[in-house]
C-alpha cells in the first residue's frame, strides 16, 4: 500500500512539473492592416505589437503561382513591401496583394496566423491637361506656353518626398522628329495639389505644325529597407511613370466649341448641415426613399480612413439626425465601411470594422445587431453593403478572396447561390434599381494594371450577367439606369461617365466635355431621364478647383448654372440625388478643411426646376 501511495505521489509531482513548464502558446495577432492605395512604391504592413515577442514573419500570396511566400522574417511591426520575389522585384501599380502574419518566441513557437488582409499600391496616372500657344503681341515669334499638368494624389498619402514632372514635344507621333522637353517641374513633398498650372515662354513654336506630347513623371519616396541581420532602415525609392503620347490639337484646354451650354435651376440653399461643424467628413451618400432624402457619412473621419456612421434627413428646410446611432458603432474606433438603405421609412444601417460586422434595423427604435457567424464568416471581411429589394434585406460580403451574396431570413442569414466570385476582386457593391438587384465588382489581372469590370443582377436564386469589360485601371464608383439603359461612372484618373451599349461594350459620354472637367464623384438620373454628375472643374486655377454639377440630356452635356466656388474636391464629401426633377446636392466646404485637406462642413443645395 505504502509503495502505491509513492508511486502515487511521484506521478502528482512528474505532472506538476510537466504543467509547471508546458509552453504557453505564443499570443496570435489581433491587428494587421495593409495600405490601400496610399503608398507610392510600396504597400505598407501595420501589426499591433505583442507583448513579449520576439519576431514576426510576413508572408504575401504570389498572385502568379498562389503559393504564401514569405517577405520578411524580424522584429520590426512596420513592414513595407516592394515586391522583392515577384516577377521583376515589383509589385503592379493598383493590383491587390493577399499578406497575413505570425507572432513568433524562441521558447513558445510560432502563433497563429493573423487574419489575411489586401493592400494594394497607389497606382499614379499625371496626364497633361491643356498645351495652348499665346502669341506675344509686344514680342513678335515669342509665345507664352499655358500648361496645366493634373495629378491627383489620395488625400492621405503616406509616403512621398516629392514630384518632378518633365513634358516632352516632337513632330512625329512615334517621338523621335524634332523631340525636345518644354516644360521640368519639381514639386515638394508638402505641396499635395492635384493641379498644376502656369504659364512659360518660348521662341520655339510653329503654329502651322502639328506636335505631340508624353509626360514623364519621378515619384521620391521613403520606406523602410531590409539592411544586414533583417534590420530595417528608412531609404529613398524612385517610382518612373511614362504617359502615352498626347496630340497637340487635343490640349487646347477643353472642347473644341469651347465652353459646355448652361442650364438653369431654381437653387434653395440650406446651408450648414447641423451636426457636421466639427470634425473630419468622408464617404458622403445620399438615398432615396419615395419623397424622402436621407443623408449618411463618415464623421470624425482620421487619416487612418476610420469614422463614425451618421444619418440625416431632409425635413424639407434643414437637415437633422435621423436618429441616434446605436452606441456599438460609437464605440468602435475602427470602423472603415459602412453602407445603409431605406424602405418605407425604415433605415438599415451596416458598418465593418477590423473584426466585426454590424447590421442594424431602425423602425422607431434600433434592433439588435443583426450580423450572425454566417453572414460575418471566417477570416477577412471585406466590402461590406446592404440593401432592400420586396422587403427583404440582402448584404454582400467578402470573405477572404470569395464574394458572396447573402439574405436575412428570420434570424439568420441564408446565402443566395455558389460563391460569385473568388480571387482578386476589389470594390463590391448592391444597389435596388428599379425593382431590380443589382451587384458590381472589379477583377483585376495578375500582372498587369488591367481590369475587369462586372455588373450582374438577381433573377430568383441567380445572378444574370449584364456586363463584363475589361479597361485599363478602372473603379465604378455607381450605376443608374435610364430609359432601359445602364450607365455607370468611372473614378480612375480623368474619369467617365459610360452608357452600357451591349453585354460586352460601354460608350463614354465624358469625353465631350473636353480637358475642362474630370474626376465625376456621384452620379443620379430625373424623372426626365437626365443624367446628373458631380465632377471637378479642373479648367480653374489650382487654388479655385472646385466641384460643378453637369446634367446629359441624351444628346450634350451642360453645366448647372451656379457659383459652386466654396466646395471642396477632398475627402468624397460630394453627392447628388434626384427627387422627380429635383436635385439635392451635398458637399464639403472648402474653408472648412483641415491640415489633412478634409472637410470639417457639408452644406446642401437643391436645384428644382
Amino acid at each position: 500500500m505504502r509503495t502505491i501511495q509513492k508511486g502515487l505521489i511521484y506521478a502528482i509531482l512528474i505532472l506538476f512539473v510537466f504543467q509547471a513548464c508546458k509552453k504557453e502558446d505564443t499570443s496570435p495577432i489581433t491587428c494587421f492592416t495593409a495600405s490601400q492605395g496610399n503608398c507610392i512604391g510600396v504597400i505598407r504592413l501595420a501589426v499591433e505589437q505583442v507583448s513579449n515577442v520576439e519576431n514576426y514573419t510576413y508572408e504575401r500570396k504570389n498572385p502568379q503561382t498562389n503559393q504564401w511566400e514569405q517577405i520578411y522574417w524580424g522584429f520590426e511591426n512596420v513592414y513595407d513591401d516592394t515586391g522583392f520575389g515577384l516577377s521583376n522585384n515589383k509589385l503592379v501599380p493598383g493590383q491587390p496583394y493577399e499578406y497575413r502574419v505570425r507572432a513568433h518566441t524562441d521558447k513558445k513557437g510560432y502563433g497563429d496566423y493573423s487574419s489575411v488582409v489586401t493592400g494594394y499600391m497607389f497606382s499614379p496616372a499625371p496626364r497633361i491637361d491643356k498645351i495652348d500657344y499665346k502669341a506675344k503681341d509686344e514680342d513678335p515669334g515669342s509665345y507664352n506656353i499655358e500648361y496645366r499638368i493634373v495629378d491627383k494624389l489620395p488625400v492621405d498619402i503616406q509616403n512621398l518626398r516629392k514630384r518632378a514632372f518633365q513634358v516632352f514635344r516632337a513632330e512625329s507621333f512615334d517621338m523621335t522628329l524634332n523631340y525636345s522637353m518644354v516644360l521640368d517641374l519639381s514639386i515638394q513633398s508638402n505641396n499635395l495639389d492635384s493641379i498644376f498650372a502656369s504659364t512659360i515662354s518660348t521662341n520655339s513654336f510653329d503654329k502651322n505644325k502639328t506636335y505631340y506630347y508624353k509626360i514623364e513623371a519621378i515619384y521620391e519616396y521613403w520606406f523602410n529597407g531590409i539592411r544586414e541581420n533583417d534590420f530595417l532602415e528608412y531609404t529613398e525609392g524612385w517610382y518612373e511613370y511614362t504617359s502615352g503620347v498626347y496630340e497637340g490639337g487635343s490640349l487646347n484646354g477643353g472642347d473644341p466649341n469651347g465652353e459646355i451650354g448652361i442650364v438653369a435651376y431654381t437653387i434653395s440653399n440650406f446651408g450648414e448641415i447641423a451636426g457636421s461643424v466639427s470634425g473630419a467628413k468622408a464617404s458622403v451618400t445620399l438615398r432615396a426613399d419615395g419623397s424622402n432624402i436621407y443623408l449618411g457619412f463618415l464623421s470624425n473621419y482620421l487619416a487612418t480612413s476610420m469614422g463614425t456612421p451618421t444619418i440625416q434627413k431632409f425635413n424639407g428646410t434643414s437637415w437633422d439626425n435621423a436618429m441616434d446611432i446605436p452606441s456599438s458603432l460609437i464605440d468602435d474606433s475602427g470602423i472603415d465601411a459602412f453602407d445603409f438603405t431605406v424602405s418605407n421609412n425604415i433605415i438599415y444601417l451596416a458598418a465593418r470594422s477590423y473584426d466585426s460586422i454590424y447590421v442594424y434595423k431602425h423602425d422607431g427604435e434600433w434592433s439588435q445587431n443583426l450580423s450572425t457567424a454566417t453572414l460575418r464568416g471566417d477570416g477577412y471581411r471585406k466590402y461590406l453593403n446592404i440593401e432592400i429589394l420586396n422587403n427583404e434585406l440582402y448584404a454582400t460580403v467578402m470573405h477572404d478572396d470569395d464574394i458572396k451574396l447573402f439574405k436575412l431570413e428570420g434570424d439568420d442569414w441564408t446565402q443566395i447561390g455558389d460563391v460569385i466570385a473568388s480571387g482578386f476582386y476589389t470594390n463590391t457593391k448592391l444597389k435596388n434599381i428599379e425593382g431590380t438587384l443589382y451587384l458590381w465588382y472589379e477583377r483585376h489581372v495578375s500582372g498587369s494594371s488591367q481590369t475587369t469590370l462586372y455588373i450582374r443582377h438577381l433573377q430568383g436564386t441567380s445572378l444574370i450577367n449584364d456586363f463584363e469589360w475589361t479597361k485599363e485601371s478602372a473603379i465604378i464608383h455607381d450605376i443608374v439606369k435610364s430609359a432601359g439603359s445602364l450607365y455607370f461612372i468611372d473614378g480612375h484618373g480623368k474619369g467617365g461617365v459610360y452608357k452600357v451599349e451591349s453585354a460586352n461594350s460601354a460608350t463614354d459620354l465624358f469625353e465631350n466635355v473636353g480637358n475642362l472637367y474630370g474626376s465625376p464623384g456621384s452620379i443620379t438620373t430625373d424623372a426626365s431621364g437626365n443624367l446628373i454628375i458631380s465632377c471637378l472643374a479642373t479648367a480653374q486655377d489650382p487654388a479655385n478647383m472646385h466641384m460643378v454639377l453637369l446634367v446629359y440630356d441624351g444628346s450634350s452635356w451642360k453645366k448647372i448654372d451656379d457659383n459652386l466656388s466654396e466646395t471642396s474636391y477632398h475627402g468624397k464629401t460630394d453627392g447628388v440625388q434626384a427627387i422627380d426633377d429635383n436635385v439635392y446636392f451635398v458637399y464639403g466646404l472648402k474653408s472648412s478643411e483641415n491640415a489633412l485637406n478634409i472637410p470639417t462642413i457639408l452644406k446642401a443645395k437643391k436645384y428644382s426646376k
